[in-house]
């Protein structure tokens, strides 16, 4: 019997845990996003491209087409 009521309350202690960590996430963000509007930043300015993304994505994207190039040519051309 206590052998189960300690998982019962590990397991809940583990997801009020979860659940805590999550707030002081949330509290953080909030915190960030105050100095930023005191600063005069967008706090929406993670949602803003990003150049040095879209190259790496644009790369991406030529290595792929490149590679479904070279599969397509040995699979049916050989």
């Amino acid at each position: 019997m206590d052998e189960t009521l300690f998982a019962a309350l590990y397991k809940k202690k583990k997801e009020i845990a979860v659940k805590v960590q999550k707030f002081e996430d949330t509290l953080h963000q909030i915190d960030s996003d105050m100095l930023s509007l005191r600063k005069g930043k967008s706090i929406m300015s993670y949602l803003e491209p990003d150049s040095a993304v879209e190259e790496w994505l644009g790369n991406l994207g030529l290595q792929c087409a490149g590679f479904c190039k070279v599969l397509h040519t040995d699979l049916f051309w050989v």
